[in-house]
């Protein structure tokens, strides 16, 4: 665990998967605008002001600790202004398969995290912060050789519409929104789709963008709601939906 001297500064965020493509270019951009900035992952990000290592034989349990732990010391009572949850694993699968240890798996890598990223918002998070899931608008349609992903984003995109409920436990006034890209362009997800066309990727830089703008309270859609990102001949379209 690395942890600096904290500087004077106005915002606070935790990026749960700090060190994946798409997590280390919102630390790197947000640390560009300011921000104080932990990192979450099973690697060290040097850009962010505090990296919580993970283990990966660790049960969620102890990483939920360890975060919550880091966030609470290092910050002595300040509060976060954002979180985002991040992960792009991707594990396909049909019933043929061994569906069992594939859904597990993406359980771990998609709910468990978004699970714990809820319980952070409740204890290190300010009334009025940010808690950015990410679903994913392909796993919103049926897709008979990613059942464990298909399961597990689903279940992201039903955790963010119980947690913008009243009585769920989230900070007074907060807002939850579920990030829900089509495909991220990054190698890993170019590699699983080689058949897509390279106008239909959607930028990290343009993800990172509405993330620091929601993290700065500017276009933020409703509690609850889903953002979806089509991107079409390099073009990229935000539609919000409940």
């Amino acid at each position: 665990m690395e942890d600096e001297e904290l500087s004077v500064t106005q915002r606070y965020g935790l990026i749960y998967g700090g060190n994946t493509p798409l997590g280390a270019r919102c630390v790197a951009d947000l640390k560009g605008k300011g921000w104080w900035i932990a990192s979450a992952d099973y690697s060290v990000n040097p850009h962010a002001d505090v990296n919580i290592l993970l283990q990966s034989h660790e049960p969620p349990e102890v990483h939920e600790r360890s975060v919550i732990s880091c966030i609470q010391r290092v910050l002595d009572g300040k509060l976060l202004d954002l979180i985002f949850c991040t992960n792009e694993t991707l594990k396909e699968g049909s019933i043929e398969d061994n569906l069992i240890s594939v859904g597990m798996d993406m359980w771990l890598a998609h709910v468990a995290p978004s699970l714990i990223c809820a319980k952070i918002a409740a204890v290190c998070m300010k009334n009025s912060g940010v808690l950015v899931l990410s679903g994913s608008t392909a796993a919103m349609k049926a897709n008979a050789d990613k059942i464990g992903y298909s399961i597990a984003k689903s279940s992201v995109v039903h955790l963010t519409k119980c947690l913008a409920m009243p009585g769920s436990g989230m900070p007074a006034g907060s807002l939850v929104i579920c990030l829900m890209p089509f495909y991220l362009d990054t190698p890993y997800i170019r590699g699983l789709n080689q058949h897509v066309s390279c106008g239909s990727f959607t930028p990290l830089q343009f993800i990172s963008d509405l993330i620091i703008s929601w993290g700065m309270k500017k276009n933020l859609p409703g509690n609850g709601a889903m953002c979806q990102l089509i991107t079409t001949n390099s073009n990229t379209e935000v539609i919000y939906k409940k």
